[in-house]
């Protein structure tokens, strides 16, 4: 351990101690700080084309919106190119000025599920228009079913909490979707997510639950941001499937 001048010892923990005191940013600051820059992080993905997963990449900021600190702090993506990529793009992220300095983590998510084949679109084409044409709204429900817990989950969460707090990320899915709309003008489809809450209320896992969204770039940018929600601590792990319409 080094000593001061004074033969003190340095506080062992002063910079952790000051990470923890760092308030930590709304998704929708990282979402704005990435608008110029997202090109540039998807394409970091492109070193390891056939991986898909997620990299969760956590890092700081500072009163001028300078990133500072920018690390891997999970990765069902081992590659080193795709992580430093990401992380030397985080880096390069601006925020503008804050009123205090802050703190972020964002888990950027890479082919969530593989895209339809031509087959599969084309027999959900044909299965919704037999749903307009009978119109058994109970099949519907059925189907559409919206937050339940797995039968195999470990713990449980009041559903309508869960709802409540999916809902207010609602903006950040918008914006997934109008960019895939730009893409595809008819884009439709139905999200469904299997997801996992830890023991603290972060999210742990999100998964694919056979969504029928054609446009995959959506479905990992709204996993992106379901990455983000912050839930009441269940004390166990909690399995969530979850549906959201987009159309």
């Amino acid at each position: 351990m080094l000593l001061g001048c004074g033969g003190s010892p340095e506080p062992r923990s002063q910079a952790a101690a000051a990470e923890k005191e760092l308030p930590e940013l709304e998704p929708h600051r990282v979402v704005t700080a990435m608008r110029f820059n997202e090109a540039e992080i998807r394409k970091c993905f492109f070193r390891a084309p056939s991986d898909g997963g997620f990299v969760r990449i956590g890092f700081e900021v500072d009163r001028l919106g300078e990133v500072h600190g920018a690390s891997v702090r999970d990765s069902s993506i081992e590659n080193d190119g795709v992580q430093s990529c990401l992380v030397e793009r985080v880096t390069a992220l601006r925020f503008g000025e804050l009123s205090q300095a802050g703190k972020a983590e964002w888990t950027y998510v890479y082919r969530l599920a593989e895209p339809p084949t031509k087959e599969e679109d084309e027999a959900r084409a044909k299965k919704k228009a037999k749903r307009k044409k009978k119109k058994v709204e109970e099949e519907v429900e059925e189907v559409e079913a919206g937050a339940a817990i797995d039968s195999g989950s470990e713990g449980t969460i009041d559903l309508d909490r869960v709802d409540q707090i999916v809902q207010t990320g609602y903006q950040l899915y918008a914006r997934c979707y109008r960019e895939g709309f730009e893409r595809k003008n008819d884009l439709e489809g139905t999200v469904r997510f299997r997801f996992v809450i830890g023991e603290d209320g972060r999210m742990d896992e999100v998964l694919d639950g056979e969504s029928n969204l054609s446009d995959r770039r959506v479905l990992d940018c709204i996993a992106e941001t379901f990455y983000a929600l912050r839930f009441p601590a269940p004390g166990n792990k909690v399995r969530v499937l979850y549906r959201l319409q987009l159309n």
